[in-house]
């Protein structure tokens, strides 16, 4: 999920309107959260497994996003054709299958990827941003990832508006399924029978966080 590093461009005492725009496009870079997001980690007892994307992106963030003829701002992959292209050559990594669908606000985009290691998706363009590693320590298994990374720069009411009234309603989730039960994680839910987390986090609110954000479970 891409990301831009560093200072968004502002005036000394607030953005212009261009200005709020621009910011508003950044942020899509900066976060994967400027869009419907929710992924599924399903381990095997192995470490290998099944990450499974669902976007749901806003048309109007479509309509917004588009740089020119031809191309677009938006961070993530969204056809089969994207999705091959992103992990071609990474050695692991199997695209199962990738779906879409749209109603009358939204496109729909379902991507079933199979990996050998987690740590392999560090190597794919778009991916890379939000590291995962699966280490074992003693008779324990350790998942660790990184789901989302502090803004550059915190946008100003106006902008936050903006944001708020574009978004509203979308949310970005993260699932982890362990082969056997969890002992410990550090944020999320846990399900009924201990071999699932789940944690939600709604677009605004992370562009309010303060420092980056990891996802730790351990069985």
């Amino acid at each position: 999920m891409k990301k831009v590093k560093g200072a968004l461009p502002a005036q000394r005492h607030g953005f212009s309107k261009a200005g709020k725009w621009l910011f508003f496009i950044s942020l899509i870079f900066i976060l994967s959260s400027c869009i419907g997001v929710n992924t599924t980690i399903t381990f095997n007892n192995n470490g290998s497994g099944k990450l499974t994307i669902k976007y749901r992106i806003s048309k109007m963030v479509v309509n917004i996003g588009n740089a020119g003829e031809g191309t677009t701002v938006l961070p993530l992959p969204v056809t089969k054709k994207d999705f091959t292209r992103s992990i071609e050559g990474v050695k692991g990594l199997k695209l199962l299958s990738v779906k879409q669908s749209e109603d009358d606000n939204d496109i729909f985009i379902t991507a079933e990827i199979e990996f050998d290691r987690i740590e392999d998706f560090a190597k794919v363009k778009g991916f890379k941003e939000m590291p995962a590693t699966l280490t074992e320590k003693g008779k324990n298994i350790f998942f660790n990832q990184k789901i989302a990374g502090k803004p550059g720069q915190e946008p100003d009411k106006d902008s936050l508006k903006l944001i708020d009234t574009l978004f509203k309603g979308y949310n970005v989730s993260f699932n982890i399924n362990a082969p056997k039960e969890i002992k410990s994680h550090n944020i999320g839910k846990l399900s009924a029978d201990k071999k699932s987390v789940t944690y939600i986090i709604p677009v605004v609110d992370l562009l309010k966080i303060k420092k980056d954000i990891y996802l730790t479970a351990t069985w």
